[in-house]
């Protein structure tokens, strides 16, 4: 009765094959889902670390503002991170016994360095940095304008604490004005203050991303993909001839950041390291550092 009934025994080809394709099913399904709950995992990560920063900042804000009232206006010494105890030297700065250097690197831009609106300050990159150099010894810049490479580096000199920039340089499709502008910006700025402090020069920000998602295609090495390649490496090929023509003491390495599935394999070809903004992937000479992209956070820390 059994063998007619319907039913499939084990022994057939038909369930094993079935039984294979659904442990493939499954097996997708389980690595599919660990890769999520690791990146909400990282993400939560990111959220508290963020609040918990941001939140000491503004206790010792109120500390600063309690305290300076009550001595008549004068800031006292060791009230708060940043803050030169009595000194103009900015090298000269409260650490916080909180902050640790656990970062390998960390992305930034000054607030203010936004086009057209730029109202970035020397002031307020210096007490950036005092803060970065304590979480770790690496920041990467998004973009040029504003002056915001300078003011990065200006900072660095005067604060004198252990930190390189991977300067930026932000692309836009079909805008050669926006890419030159910025290039001479980084230009100037290592013929002004030299490379001891630049680690790189990152050309083109999530520029695959966005030139293949405005045409509607999800492959970045499609004909599309491989279409806005071409713009990318073109400008990453002129920002290195720039930098050969300043004669460098050493070879500047010249990279590229995306998102992490949209980096072009030629694009990868034709730089030394590339900066994955998702899971911040930078990579040297088969190196891969992974940070997820939400303790990279553009500072706002005096609000």
């Amino acid at each position: 009765m059994a063998a007619n009934s319907g039913y499939i025994f084990k022994g057939s080809d038909e369930y094993t094959s079935q039984e294979g394709k659904r442990r493939r099913q499954h097996s997708l399904f389980v690595k599919v889902l660990a890769v999520i709950i690791i990146l909400l995992i990282l993400l939560v990560v990111g959220v508290v670390v963020g609040v918990v920063v941001s939140k000491n900042k503004s206790q010792n804000s109120a500390t600063l503002s309690s305290s300076t009232s009550s001595s008549g206006g004068k800031s006292t010494t060791g009230q708060t991170t940043g803050i030169t105890n009595g000194s103009n030297d900015p090298s000269v700065f409260e650490k916080d016994p909180n902050l640790h250097k656990s970062f390998y690197g960390m992305a930034y831009t000054p607030e203010g360095s936004m086009m057209p609106n730029c109202s970035n300050s020397l002031e307020n990159v210096i007490k950036d940095i005092q803060l970065l150099s304590q979480l770790t010894t690496r920041v990467r810049l998004y973009g040029a304008d504003c002056n915001q490479t300078a003011l990065v580096l200006e900072a660095i000199k005067q604060t004198k604490v252990e930190m390189e920039v991977f300067v930026g340089i932000y692309v836009l499709p079909n805008n050669n004005e926006s890419y030159i502008r910025q290039r001479d910006i980084v230009k100037d700025a290592i013929q002004t203050y030299g490379v001891d402090h630049i680690a790189g020069v990152t050309v083109g920000n999530e520029f695959m991303l966005n030139y293949i998602s405005e045409k509607q295609e999800s492959d970045p090495n499609s004909a599309i993909g491989n279409e806005g390649a071409a713009m990318l490496i073109a400008y990453i090929e002129d920002t290195r001839n720039m930098l050969a023509g300043l004669s460098l003491p050493k070879t500047m390495p010249v990279g590229n950041s995306d998102a992490g599935s949209y980096f072009n394999t030629k694009v990868l070809s034709s730089v030394d390291y590339g900066a994955s903004t998702k899971l911040y992937l930078l990579a040297f000479d088969s190196e891969y550092l992974f940070f997820p992209s939400y303790l990279m956070c553009t500072l706002g820390l005096r609000k």
